[in-house]
């Protein structure tokens, strides 16, 4: 089992390295079970990172039982920092567009399962809508997500 660590902590390496993934994602070799028959794809919120955004949920996830993915988008690098989560709405649909397609097919599934916090609940949206994303996604969960 993975650590699950309910504090900010579980974020700081994704300050350092924002490319790495949360403690039991991205296991491109796990394959859903009948219990869990969808991968779950995490996406994260403005000016955050994958690891900064899901290092609790994660591996909480892993732990019983999931498939559970997670990426980087809407990349701008500002003053040499980079900054995650502020590209274009549209951009950014277009990225996951393609991760849900490689998901699938590592996964060998049809649909997956999204939950998204504050931005990663709204841009997933706009995916459904305009970047055909609806027939690939079973459902959307949003924490947050900055609808209006």
């Amino acid at each position: 089992a993975l650590p699950v660590i309910y504090n900010v902590s579980t974020g700081l390496p994704g300050v350092f390295s924002p490319d790495l993934s949360p403690p039991g994602a991205n296991d491109w070799n796990c394959k859903p079970t009948s219990a869990h028959p969808r991968p779950v794809i995490l996406v994260n919120g403005t000016f955050t990172n994958q690891r900064m955004n899901w290092g609790t949920l994660s591996p909480l996830l892993k732990n019983n039982g999931y498939c559970v993915f997670t990426f980087n988008f809407g990349k701008s690098v500002i003053a040499g920092l980079t900054i995650h989560s502020v590209g274009p709405v549209a951009a950014s649909a277009a990225e996951l567009s393609t991760f849900v397609d490689r998901v699938r097919t590592a996964t060998g599934v049809a649909k997956v399962d999204l939950v998204g916090h504050s931005q990663g609940g709204m841009m997933p949206n706009y995916y459904l809508k305009f970047h055909g994303g609806a027939p690939k996604v079973n459902a959307l969960v949003g924490l947050a997500p900055s609808y209006h």
